[in-house]
């Protein structure tokens, strides 16, 4: 225990010791965090997303119904509205926003509309709950995050590196 004790004394004492000389020290200026936004760019990079319209009904038959009638010419929003058990659907007119990170939720979706071009109609796609139908509105590649957008993660980010550079020159100090 002693030995214990004397360790986490140390630790307290080089914690206490880091926010003294390192936390409190850490600036951003505007200019540097700009610079670091830039050079570190895949770091705030957005996911593609795709803009769809989804129709989620119970049965396979509902679902290709459904497609039969937007390829006649209806609009996919305006039967969500009316049709799609999809929660806020009736609000929102079936427009959903498929980001790859969303595949534990919307997986068959994602795979359905794979490489589908806007304007593209897929389905009856077998989902949990049902069976969709997809029409393809929008394609956004993969891009970087507006500065103002990205700026909390960008300070985060630059703060933590600083931390880290403050600290060993601190250890290094220490150690002279």
């Amino acid at each position: 225990i002693p030995a214990w004790l004397k360790a986490k004394e140390e630790e307290l004492l080089l914690e206490r010791l880091r926010e003294k000389e390192v936390e409190r020290r850490i600036e951003a200026p505007p200019a540097a965090v700009r610079q670091y936004y830039e050079t570190h760019a895949e770091r705030f990079m957005q996911s593609e997303e795709i803009l769809v319209v989804e129709i989620l009904v119970a049965t396979r038959e509902e679902a290709e119904t459904l497609l039969r009638r937007i390829r006649a010419g209806e609009d996919a929003a305006a039967l969500a509205r009316r049709y799609s058990l999809r929660h806020g659907a009736q609000h929102q007119g079936g427009h959903l926003c498929l980001q790859p990170y969303q595949r534990a939720v919307f997986g068959a979706l994602i795979d359905a509309v794979g490489e589908a071009k806007p304007g593209e109609l897929r389905g009856p796609v077998q989902v949990e709950g049902g069976y969709s139908v997809v029409e393809v509105k929008e394609r956004l590649p993969r891009r970087l995050q507006p500065f103002d957008q990205a700026l909390p993660q960008v300070l985060y980010w630059f703060k933590n590196q600083e931390e880290e550079r403050l600290f060993a020159a601190l250890l290094h100090r220490l150690r002279e």
